[in-house]
């Protein structure tokens, strides 16, 4: 299993216990309007890679250094908070998600990838209506083994 991929998963099942995401899913440009599957309006947390830099190791080990962005959608004016807040915690729900998935995140490791470590958090401004964008990034220390030039190979000696 390559490391992006191990990562996707274990990510995906970190945030899965957030009861507040309608949707965990690779990031696939799914909020973006016309497109044919836009999904519209629910709070979702799309998982994307946007780099992994990579330096060879011995014995045809690559280790790299990975970029792994979770980026929230959310509805505009959850809980009426945009215009006036009416939910009981002054319209702060987008930041207890993102606090959730910090924590829900912060530390988690693999087989292929070391623990995860929060670097940047952001809004993101999006041209879309009634959506709100948050991105938030996480780097770890991934690793893969690829084509192996050399195979083990017993040896026979024989007295003559």
């Amino acid at each position: 299993m390559t490391p992006s991929k191990e990562i996707f998963i274990e990510v995906q099942k970190a945030l899965k216990p957030i009861a507040k995401l309608e949707l965990i899913d690779l990031d696939r440009k799914q909020f973006q309007k016309g497109k044919e599957n836009y999904p519209g309006n629910f709070t979702a947390a799309l998982i994307k890679f946007p780099r992994i830099q990579y330096q060879s190791m011995t014995e045809q080990v690559k280790e790299g250094t990975a970029e792994i962005e979770v980026i929230l959608y959310c509805k505009d004016g959850w809980m009426d908070q945009h215009q006036k807040t009416a939910d009981a915690n002054n319209g702060l729900t987008e930041i207890e998600v993102i606090d959730d998935i910090v924590e829900a995140l912060e530390g988690l490791c693999g087989i292929s990838f070391t623990d995860l470590e929060q670097t940047l958090e952001e809004e993101n401004e999006i041209s879309e209506d009634d959506l709100m964008s948050f991105r938030i990034v996480f780097s770890s220390k991934v690793y893969k083994t690829v084509n192996k030039k050399y195979t083990n190979r017993g040896l026979t000696i024989t007295r003559n």
